[in-house]
């Protein structure tokens, strides 16, 4: 059977739209049946032959050519193709149909075109890659159909295809059958690639440069390296993945400078994400894919230690490739062990762990290292400099390895060790807890907290922060060895201790020579001190024009001050039901047979530190009809907070004098 893989990529430069050339093939339709296949279409009126410039033009109205084999022929190579208009509401489309078809007395499955001198798609123009189970074949045992195949000169020439307009794959025969771009593709601002259904395979060492839209569809798959070396997609323009897109092959490259929608993009095997901005997420699997640049702020990049089969046998793992420089994190990193994955005999075991290597990483974001299976550990083959920013959370087995020179990891920002967490620093293997870093050791039960074996050399500064997670309570006393520096597997030494303990605990240094070894946090209790209650302080009290004034301030500096009540009272002598004086209750003679103390005016304010306040507090209903009564009232006022009197101050109030009338 004959494919398509020779057949080349398509590429689009940053050229302004191409119109036809003068010696071009012209397709007019006159025929009335669509085929490219029928000379009556064709001005002059002929197939095109090989070699030739072709143009499907504007004729005045929309239409569709169908290129599928014909007289046991199928695919051709031009010198140049162009499709479509720079602007228009008339619609030219090519429809490469992929069948097969029998030449020779055999069965030849695809149809595609190559083109030796670039070709162009034009803003009205669209280019249809039409994978089908349709055509003839020699034997019934033969399969039908074939793929649908575009791109540069089946034998070389390098030719570049730009995209104004659409390039749209689908296959109504996938697995059997795929779409096929081989060769350079430049997707320009406003086109578009879209891979509604089945497989688009760019291969054959070509590159895609995305400036438009990248789209596939829920059934749709776009495969970066199917089958050559050095394919590289750029994506400068937006991808929206709502299928399937994937990077493999030998040495697959994705190039990420714009935003990428909807699923993960996916990089297997040797592929590479060189990783510049943008948001999106992104997983890494089998074998040995590459992160070179800088993770930005808004993106996810998962790296999965998944099974895969090669020769036959099941490999466990996955070796992730800094590229032998510093990768920067600003954004998430996931380095997740897992049970996922294929397997060779049903007696192998699926996952693997995720092994680091070949460079050192800065986190400035998120970095989250756990193992969802616990057959599997995770292994630090490279440094990490964990910064003032970054937040780091470990779950499960980590093996910090020794290297050549000794793998580093130096936390100046949280590192968060989960109850599951034995984290292992191999021989020459070093962790420094910064002055600025903080550790989390999370504690479950009496034999569940994150520990640290240190074979290596483990530095304490900065603060620890034992935190008690999933109900549990300590008894008093409770000591944890979060710290090991010595047991059956290897001894390391601890040194430095740290400036800051979180409430309820404190660090025990007293067993570093004993045996085992190791650093320990001792449980006592989390109840909190409350702390004081600041309170204000009382002004001046006065009173005129019919209202009381009170000043009051909080100090400046730490927190607010207690709310503040200010309460306004008189005292009614009676006589029988009458009210014969008032005074203010305060004054310690002896009072007469009746008297009932009244409240006035009342009010209440919170202050915030350094703040002050001059209150106005105006008489109430009763206090109002007694001031008119007498027409002055000697009052308590009483300014009071947190339960407590700060200050009384006896004030005469009196009536306001009415303005006389002009």
């Amino acid at each position: 059977m004959l494919g398509l893989l020779l057949w080349g990529c398509l590429g689009v430069s940053e050229a302004s739209a191409a119109t036809c050339p003068g010696d071009a093939y012209l397709w007019t339709g006159a025929a009335g049946d669509g085929s490219w296949n029928t000379a009556g279409n064709w001005n002059p009126a002929a197939v095109p032959p090989g070699g030739s410039d072709v143009c499907l033009p504007d004729i005045g109205h929309s239409y569709t050519v169908t290129l599928a084999p014909s007289g046991g022929n199928g695919g051709g190579t031009f010198n140049s193709l162009t499709i479509g208009a720079p602007s228009g509401s008339d619609t030219e489309t090519l429809d490469i149909v992929g069948q097969s078809y029998v030449s020779g007395g055999e069965t030849q499955n695809g149809e595609g075109i190559g083109v030796t001198n670039g070709a162009t798609i034009n803003a009205t123009g669209s280019l249809v890659l039409d994978a089908t189970a349709g055509g003839g074949r020699a034997l019934s045992s033969d399969t039908l159909g074939g793929p649908a195949a575009f791109g540069d000169s089946p034998f070389g020439g390098g030719a570049t295809i730009d995209n104004y307009g659409h390039i749209i794959a689908e296959s109504s025969d996938y697995p059997t059958w795929d779409e096929q771009l081989n060769g350079n593709v430049d997707n320009e601002p406003g086109g578009s690639i879209t891979v509604a259904s089945g497989s688009l395979d760019q291969q054959t060492s070509n590159t895609v440069t995305n400036n438009g839209t990248v789209t596939t569809d829920a059934d749709g798959d776009y495969d970066v390296t199917s089958g050559g070396t050095n394919d590289i997609f750029n994506n400068d323009g937006t991808v929206a993945n709502n299928g399937t897109f994937e990077v493999g092959g030998q040495t697959g490259t994705f190039t990420q400078n714009g935003p990428e929608t909807g699923n993960p993009v996916m990089i297997e095997s040797s592929a590479i994400l060189d990783d510049e901005s943008g948001a999106g997420a992104f997983t890494l699997e089998f074998y040995n894919p590459e992160l070179t640049g800088t993770i930005p702020a808004g993106q996810t990049v998962s790296v999965l230690g998944a099974s895969d089969i090669s020769g036959g046998e099941t490999q466990n793992g996955t070796n992730f490739n800094l590229g032998g420089a510093t990768v920067t994190n600003d954004g998430t990193l996931v380095l997740d062990a897992t049970a996922d994955g294929t397997k060779a005999l049903s007696s192998d075991t699926l996952g693997g762990g995720v092994s680091v290597y070949n460079g050192s990483l800065t986190n400035n974001g998120t970095l989250e290292i756990k193992v969802d299976d616990p057959a599997w550990t995770n292994t630090l083959n490279a440094s990490v400099a964990n910064s003032h920013s970054g937040t780091a959370t470990v779950a499960g087995v980590l093996d910090q390895s020794d290297g050549v020179n000794g793998i580093t990891l130096t936390n100046d920002g949280t590192v968060t060790l989960a109850p599951t967490v034995l984290w292992n620093l191999y021989g020459g293997a070093t962790f420094t807890n910064a002055p600025d870093g903080t550790l989390i050791p999370q504690i479950a039960s009496a034999s569940s907290f994150g520990t640290i074996s240190v074979g290596g050399t483990m530095t304490g500064a900065g603060t620890i922060a034992p935190a008690l997670t999933g109900g549990y309570t300590p008894p008093t006393g409770q000591e944890f060895d979060v710290i090991r520096t010595g047991g059956s597997n290897f001894t390391g030494t601890y040194t430095g201790t740290f400036g800051t303990v979180a409430s309820g605990f404190t660090v025990d240094y007293t067993h570093e020579t004993t045996s085992p070894p190791y650093v320990g946090v001792v449980y006592h209790s989390l109840t909190a001190t409350p702390p004081p209650v600041r309170s204000v302080t009382v002004g001046s009290i006065l009173s005129s024009d019919g209202e009381f004034t009170v000043v009051v301030s909080c100090p400046a500096g730490g927190a607010a001050c207690a709310a503040v009540s200010l309460r306004v009272t008189v005292k009614e002598h009676l006589k029988g039901r009458k009210i014969t004086s008032i005074t203010a209750h305060s004054k310690k003679k002896k009072a007469p047979a009746k008297t009932k103390v009244v409240v006035v005016a009342s009010g209440s304010v919170k202050l915030s530190a350094g703040a002050k306040e001059t209150l106005k507090l105006r008489l109430n209903s009763t206090g109002r009809a007694l001031l008119s009564k007498f027409h002055k009232l000697t009052a308590l006022v009483t300014v009071g907070s947190g339960g407590k009197t700060l200050k009384t101050a006896t004030v005469t109030l009196r009536e306001p004098k009415k303005k006389k009338k002009k």
